[in-house]
């Protein structure tokens, strides 16, 4: 059964879904990522922009840290990327990203990271992040108490202390994934 954390992960993932990105939870911090190159990555008439693998890249390791995370009702945020571009991205590759959870701790979540060719039999990219571990609150807890007054305002800086003691709780994305 799939963490409700993860399911509202999906449905408000936009970007995600406009990209043609698509995963499987094989386990809690082992994800697999697809993506097959469309003339809507390219940069020129035959590879695909290294925003397009970045971005794939980031979701590789981002859902791999959240699916380690959410266990702890918790959800992640990529505080530092460093990728290396090997081969181009062609276009009609079918993309796959396989990460590894190189260390967990009580505040961040070390991520490593490939995205192959699968068709080319290619390395696309490798990748190191580090993801900070963000306090998440159940539904009626501290929500009630710092939910901003109406959604179109989540955007903005509110916050409030994380009544668990781990900092600041970005309570706008809580009532995004909550409400």
């Amino acid at each position: 059964m799939m963490h409700p954390i993860i399911k509202k992960y999906i449905e408000f993932n936009n970007f995600g879904r406009d990209l043609g990105l698509h995963f499987d939870i094989i386990e809690p911090g082992l994800v697999k990522h697809t993506m097959t190159v469309t003339e809507r990555h390219l940069a020129t008439p035959f590879t695909a922009h290294g925003g397009a693998t970045a971005a794939m890249m980031d979701a590789v390791l981002g859902v791999a840290a959240l699916s380690l995370s959410c266990l702890d009702f918790k959800i992640v945020s990529t505080v530092e990327f460093k990728i290396n571009y090997l081969n181009p991205a062609l276009l009609g590759d079918e993309l796959s990203g396989e990460s590894i959870i190189e260390q967990k701790g009580n505040r961040i979540i070390i991520v490593s990271g490939t995205i192959k060719s699968v068709n080319r039999d290619k390395v696309i990219a490798k990748c190191l992040s580090v993801t900070v571990i963000v306090c998440f609150t159940k539904p009626g807890s501290i929500i009630s108490k710092c939910k901003p007054k109406s959604l179109p305002k989540l955007y903005g800086n509110h916050q409030t202390q994380c009544p668990g003691g781990f900092g600041t709780c970005f309570c706008y994305f809580i009532c995004i994934v909550i409400f």
